[in-house]
């Protein structure tokens, strides 16, 4: 019965979540509406609360027509959870389960009047005693299909502000001795201690902490404390990076506190080692770093840790840089996706994960894509007060630019100590190259050989090289606290790498300084990197590559707000009371360069104009560039497209009509797509109607421009009308001054030739003439 079943469904077989779609249930069936659907189900369905409805796989089914089978009572598998929020009735009714018709333990129900049901073989589904290749992300992969509608921070999700974990615990004054005694700290940083009361709970914990605030702490003392009791518990660390595992590994070596790493490069007798030591018989706590694909692929690891289940050692999970799970992430990762099998596995096991930089929206997935049970979230203020934030305007000209960076570094970081972060390995070796020649540096990308660059960063965090310029391969573990500036000689690709990379700057509490060489033609050479990715990706995923990459645009074009109060709303905190260390914007009084326009007419004017021309088949609208479709709108001669010199009559100049463009390209009423063909060098950005662009149009209401390009001068008295606005903008005719003191000639108008019609010619007068 159950194999014929799976013919109807599109997903293969997977094991028991029977308890989630009850949950869904019970949230979504409401008592609005009765329908005659429920009345054939045999429950009590009288839109009361206190009634309760039995419900079977059966009744499920016939909840939505698309997965109805024929009427045919049969066992089939608990799985086919997008089919829930696609019903179309709504219901009322508090679900109860009946043992005799649920066998939770197999993940099946068992219709009435049968006996029959398959059980699920969880080794097969694993892959553990089948022939089949298929890898566990492979086959884990169609267990939880992701719901596109989760909101942005999960109900279940308790935002915690940490009160109720800075009490006292049976653990307390240990966590303090080990911290002071073993880690050398003499208190704690804001959010350690919480985060590891919470752990040591056994809570799920989602812990949201910035670069240098001593995320790792919160998972190494508790393997310490585990140790001290004699629990012999085995903590398993995810972290992406075999680099950061390598950089915890040498720390927590020399602290003296036992760990174990699987990674590609281990020995097979490294690697018994490692299994030797998950033994029953070998009773030791310690702390099991693993990269995200090593878990999904490794069917003895899966087996070793349900053992070490079976043993009551398996203490906790850790993933590190948990952000990589969402795919609204600025580092989604596919493995770490596959993370929630840790609680279709090991349901029991709690679950930490950290991160530096995550928006609400993020927190939110993570949380959904883990399935934590019921996660405290403990966020640490994201505000760096000894942190200054600048922009400075880049020149296009890369020696010109290049030459910027150098003065730069000679008028105000002279012998300090930093990092200069470049697009790409090319803009590494070549700003290093130049920079050499000035001052002690050293590259750092991933086309080097592994050993050159650890020796560069030894001799950097040795103080012999004073500037490390790098890709982002250059940041996750980085420990050196007297970094004085970072600066992006180059556009970061989001606000969250950023905040993370300009994070790395003043851990000492020190005031340091965080620059952005900012040029608006770097987002189209990021959007142009994402381009040639060698897999495609999902649409999705390309426009939160575009937001992202907009983000960083928007932030780096609106000097006149404060950059930290920017960066702290874009992580869903608000700045109170003024920078501490003012910004580049908070330094200088910028209302008084910058003026609030509304400029939604004319957005509104030029989106219409495009959008109409395509609808029409016109194909040259789809074929305007940046600066082709600003000559359309300045140009002076005529033209048949309805925005022919739009801007111009509107008595915008060359550079205000720029600067407008710019900003229905950032607040996406215009989009620019990326367009190579085969014998093309460079790709070049055509612009395109967003569809959907008058959800963008309330950025036009008040858009700030600078005084000097506003292109709508304030008269004395109102305008009040278009007429009046365009004869005001346009500009005057000037006459040449003369230069020996006499008035200026007029200029010579061009002398009209006479014009003669061949076929009207008198002849006869002519001659009498």
């Amino acid at each position: 019965m159950a194999k014929t079943a799976l013919g109807h469904f599109p997903y293969p077989e997977v094991v028991n979540n029977y308890d989630e779609f009850v949950e869904i249930l019970s949230r979504k069936l409401s008592s609005d509406i009765e329908s005659e659907i429920v009345k054939d189900h045999g429950g009590t369905c009288d839109n009361t609360t206190d009634s309760l409805y039995h419900l079977n796989l059966d009744d499920l089914i016939k909840f939505d027509p698309d997965t109805y089978l024929e009427d045919i009572h049969m066992t089939v598998p608990f799985r086919h959870r997008p089919y829930v929020y696609r019903s179309k009735a709504v219901y009322h009714i508090d679900l109860t389960r009946e043992h005799g018709s649920c066998y939770r333990k197999f993940g099946y129900t068992r219709s009435q009047g049968s006996d029959d049901y398959a059980k699920d073989n969880d080794d097969e589904y694993f892959g553990y005693a089948s022939d089949e290749t298929a890898t566990v992300k492979e086959r884990y992969k169609y267990v939880l299909p992701r719901d596109e509608d989760a909101p942005a921070l999960c109900d279940a999700v308790t935002v915690d502000n940490g009160d109720d974990w800075l009490g006292v615990f049976e653990w307390t004054d240990l966590v303090h001795r080990i911290n002071k005694e073993v880690f050398g700290n003499a208190t704690f940083r804001p959010k350690q201690l919480e985060a590891i009361n919470c752990i040591l709970s056994g809570r799920d914990t989602f812990i949201v902490i910035p670069t240098g605030g001593g995320k790792s702490l919160c998972f190494q003392l508790p393997v310490v404390y585990d140790a001290t009791m004699g629990n012999g518990g085995v903590t398993v660390a995810i972290v992406p990076l075999v680099s950061l595992i390598q950089d915890q590994m040498k720390r927590l070596t020399a602290l003296g506190i036992p760990c174990h790493a699987l990674i590609g490069e281990l020995s097979r007798s490294e690697r018994d080692l490692v299994f030797g030591d998950m033994r029953p018989e070998n009773y030791t706590s310690f702390i099991l770093f693993i990269t995200p694909e090593r878990l999904t692929s490794s069917k003895v690891l899966l087996a070793a840790l349900r053992d070490l289940e079976k043993q009551n050692r398996l203490a906790r999970f850790v993933i590190d840089e948990a952000h990589c799970v969402s795919q609204w992430g600025n580092d989604f990762r596919p493995d770490y996706k596959a993370m929630g099998l840790l609680k279709h596995e090991f349901p029991k096991v709690p679950v930490c994960a950290l991160t530096a930089t995550a928006t609400p929206q993020v927190i939110g997935d993570v949380c959904n894509e883990l399935r934590l049970k019921s996660p405290t979230l403990l966020k640490s203020n994201f505000n760096r007060p000894n942190l200054c934030y600048e922009v400075v305007n880049k020149d296009r000209n890369v020696d010109n630019a290049i030459k910027q960076l150098i003065e730069l570094l000679k008028t105000r970081f002279e012998g300090k100590c930093g990092i200069i972060y470049c697009l790409s390995c090319n803009e590494v070796e070549k700003v290093t190259q130049e920079l050499g020649k000035h001052i002690k540096v050293a590259p750092y990308h991933a086309q080097m050989n592994m050993n050159l660059r650890t020796s560069y960063y030894n001799e950097w965090i040795s103080g012999s090289i004073d500037i490390m310029v790098a890709t982002l391969a250059f940041g996750m573990g980085i420990d050196k606290s007297d970094v004085r500036f970072v600066i992006h000689f180059s556009m970061p690709k989001s606000i969250e790498n950023y905040f993370q990379e300009s994070g790395r700057a003043g851990r000492d509490g020190e005031t340091a300084w965080c620059i952005i060489m900012y040029l608006f033609h770097d987002s189209r050479r990021l959007l142009t990197l994402n381009m040639q990715r060698t897999t495609a990706l999902a649409p999705q995923q390309e426009q939160v590559i575009r937001n992202n990459i907009l983000s960083v645009v928007i932030y780096c074009e609106n000097s006149h707000q404060c950059r930290r109060k920017v960066l702290l709303e874009y992580f869903g905190e608000k700045l109170q009371g003024p920078c501490d260390v003012p910004c580049d914007s908070c330094s200088v009084d910028r209302d008084a360069m910058f003026v609030a326009r509304n400029f939604q007419t004319e957005a509104t004017q030029i989106c219409n104009g495009l959008f109409q021309g395509s609808r029409n088949g016109d194909k040259s609208n789809n074929a305007y560039t940046m600066i082709t479709l600003h000559k359309l709108l300045l140009q002076r001669k005529s033209d048949p497209h309805m925005l022919s010199g739009y801007l111009r009559n509107m008595g915008f100049t060359k550079d205000s009509a720029m600067y407008l463009l710019k900003r229905m390209v950032m607040h996406q009423l215009l989009i620019e797509r990326v367009v190579r063909t085969a014998n093309q060098q460079f790709p070049s950005f055509y612009i395109r109607v967003n569809p959907q662009y008058r959800l963008h149009l309330h950025f036009m209401c008040a858009l700030r421009f600078p005084v000097d390009l506003d292109p709508l001068k304030i008269p004395d008295e109102p305008v009040t009308s278009k007429k009046s606005l365009s004869k005001e903008s346009k500009p005057k005719v000037v006459r040449a001054k003369a230069t020996d003191g006499k008035r200026a000639p007029k200029a010579k108008q061009p002398v009209k030739k006479p014009t003669t019609r061949a076929k009207n010619t008198n002849k006869g007068s002519a001659k009498s003439k």
